[in-house]
């Protein structure tokens, strides 16, 4: 991590952005989902944390970290046929520990095909979240992680959900907030925190209220609720996503990563539990469909 102040990073981040697209460079800077091909092992429990050992950045497995180790330890509410809602190239089920045969959606027909070579017992739909291609009453359970705030309709998607879940069927997922972007602008200001948030294709930012207001006017209730990553969490990614950040992490040695990793899944179960005082940027919720 870069021991600088944030209006300083921010200010350093959009110089090296501004020099590499002068330079026509491609991006180097990964803040969250990409295509893995090959896996050898998807995570490691560490300190009681899933934590992934495939993905390419810090920044990315802190993110994931979190929501895998919320999914891995809420898991009695995965039960029955599962749908994967926003499913990509599966990575994160396997880390996730959703079933083998849990059906996946999503748009992205790149990732569809890396599950389908790697998931070979789970069926892979390429469909919008607006208009499933499943009967009523189809699922058990609905699973869902990071992918609500990148919709552009969230009530349709929510209303869909609640049509394929069976009776008193489940929804267990993970989001940001608008919390997230309040974060982000109070530490490096409102031009950098619209720049990631555009750069993570983010479109919902719901308060708290706003989101369980939607739920219920989508049929379903409220089971369990949770927010989590704090603002010290939020700043720790915030300067593990900066792109200088990456830079020297390439060059890390081992011995350096794995410190790095012993203490950030310290701060991955810090982040899991907020105090009485603390705002989340992020939001795990379990609803069950009304009957």
């Amino acid at each position: 991590m870069i021991p600088v102040p944030f209006k300083l990073l921010a200010w350093l981040d959009a110089l090296w952005l501004a020099e590499r697209r002068r330079r026509l460079v491609d991006q180097v800077v990964t803040p969250g989902a990409g295509l893995h091909g090959h896996r050898s092992l998807p995570f490691e429990l560490i300190n009681d944390v899933w934590w992934p050992t495939g993905f390419p950045t810090m920044a990315h497995c802190f993110w994931r970290a979190q929501e895998a180790t919320l999914f891995r330890r809420h898991g009695q509410f995965i039960t029955g046929k599962v749908l994967d809602m926003g499913c990509g190239d599966g990575i994160f089920g396997e880390l996730a520990g959703f079933p083998d045969d849990a059906t996946g959606v999503d748009l992205d027909q790149p990732s569809l095909e890396v599950r389908r070579s790697v998931c070979k017992h789970a069926e892979s739909v390429c469909a919008d979240a607006r208009e499933l291609p499943f009967r009523t009453g189809t699922f058990q359970t609905v699973v869902s992680n990071s992918v609500f705030e990148h919709l552009p309709d969230l009530a349709k998607c929510l209303a869909e959900i609640c049509r394929v879940l069976a009776s008193d069927g489940c929804l267990a997922f993970t989001m940001t907030l608008q919390e997230f972007t309040r974060q982000l602008e109070r530490m490096t200001g409102a031009r950098d925190a619209a720049y990631w948030i555009g750069t993570f294709g983010h479109l919902q930012q719901p308060t708290r209220n706003e989101l369980e207001l939607l739920l219920e006017m989508s049929g379903f209730k409220l089971s369990e609720v949770a927010e989590y990553q704090p603002e010290w969490a939020t700043a720790i990614y915030r300067r593990l996503v900066s792109p200088l950040a990456q830079f020297n992490e390439r060059r890390w040695s081992p011995e350096r990563r794995g410190a790095v990793i012993g203490r950030l899944t310290a701060d991955v179960k810090r982040s899991l539990q907020l105090g009485q005082h603390q705002r989340g940027a992020c939001i795990w919720v379990v609803a069950h469909k009304r009957k």
